[in-house]
């Protein structure tokens, strides 16, 4: 049986790689972090699977090619890591938020520098990110991009 220390080093060496793979835009690698049974709750929007991952990244990365997370903190207990992060980039292309009521339209491109705190909580098991919960200042994004 692990220690509770080896436990906390396994998990954030976990989100850690999930954290590099989304600076290199590796949906691929993203989604090897992620568990079977992975949900994402984004903004009051809930959603399932390893292949809706895909598509909401590939689809956020269209939007802002060079986004960069930026760890501010990070702390580990349990199964559960939070991260503090910080998210830059350029939106050059149109943004579209997967999993969002279809009402939504996509933001145009604007050419304009994101600069915005974030903060994700991982729910980790059997070595995977089960469930992601973020929380980011939307109003501030979404500020700088119009």
């Amino acid at each position: 049986m692990k220690d509770n220390e080896t436990t906390k080093k396994e998990n954030i060496d976990l989100i850690m790689k999930w954290i590099e793979a989304a600076n290199e835009h590796d949906v691929k690698k993203i989604a090897a972090t992620l568990h079977e049974d992975y949900e994402y709750d984004f903004s009051n929007t809930l959603y399932k699977g390893k292949d809706n991952a895909i598509k909401s990244w590939t689809a956020f990365l269209e939007g802002i090619p060079d986004m960069k997370f930026e760890v501010q903190q990070i702390i580990a207990e349990g199964e559960f890591v939070v991260a503090r992060l910080r998210m830059t980039g350029t939106q050059t292309g149109p943004l579209v938020f997967e999993g969002f009521d279809n009402s939504n339209k996509p933001i145009p491109a604007s050419n304009k520098k994101i600069d915005v705190p974030t903060c994700s909580v991982y729910h980790i098991k059997d070595g995977k990110i089960l469930k992601l919960i973020r929380y980011w200042d939307s109003a501030t994004m979404l500020r700088q991009v119009s």
